[in-house]
């Protein structure tokens, strides 16, 4: 069988060669490969990833979405895969795209890498995410490296405070049953942090 990084290999995608997602997204999306979801992948670049995803997810009516800040010549996709010129990190963005996209299944915020557009980016774009639906991530590790992130902010990494506490702090009584937050899971990996909705 081809695999997700075979696949991210073959179309030149970062993801699947300098910082080793693929191995790791193939796990986590085993589940969903076949069903018809929507993917919305925020800086696609060259186009590559978006690639990769239409490949992978492979059912007719699944649809890849990707969010570009910048008006760059990007190869011929399929007709499930669409591509906005926008500001995924503002408001008006988010209002325009989610009008055309709806709620959507996957995000991934492979944009600036800046702190405080990843926390912007999260903010606005969780609630636009579907019940079971899952928010990623990537290159967080700028969280610790100038530009990307300064001494005078607190880290994307840090504020994900908020979110921990959705886990953990709704209980239905002292035996510690959980209430039906909207937060799952999250989990952090080498340059990665993941967060599925509940």
């Amino acid at each position: 069988m081809t695999t997700l990084t075979d696949i991210g290999v073959h179309h030149g995608t970062d993801k699947a060669t300098v910082h080793r997602y693929c191995d790791f997204y193939e796990r986590l999306f085993k589940g969903m490969r076949s069903k018809p979801i929507k993917l919305l992948e925020i800086g696609v670049a060259g186009g590559e990833s978006l690639k990769m995803w239409a490949d992978w997810f492979y059912n007719k009516e699944t649809r890849i979405y990707g969010v570009e800040i910048e008006n760059r010549p990007l190869p011929e996709f399929d007709d499930r895969t669409q591509v906005f010129i926008n500001n995924a990190s503002l408001p008006n963005a988010v209002f325009d795209i989610t009008n055309v996209t709806g709620p959507v299944d996957v995000l991934v915020d492979d944009g600036s890498h800046y702190v405080h557009e990843q926390k912007d980016t999260l903010r606005l774009w969780w609630p636009h995410i579907k019940p079971g639906g899952i928010y990623i991530c990537e290159d967080v590790f700028t969280s610790y490296a100038y530009p990307w992130w300064n001494t005078e902010e607190q880290r994307f990494t840090h504020s994900l405070n908020e979110y921990i506490d959705k886990i953990h702090g709704p209980w239905t009584n002292h035996q510690g049953t959980p209430e039906n937050g909207e937060v799952e899971e999250i989990t952090f990996r080498k340059g990665l942090v993941v967060i599925k909705k509940s």
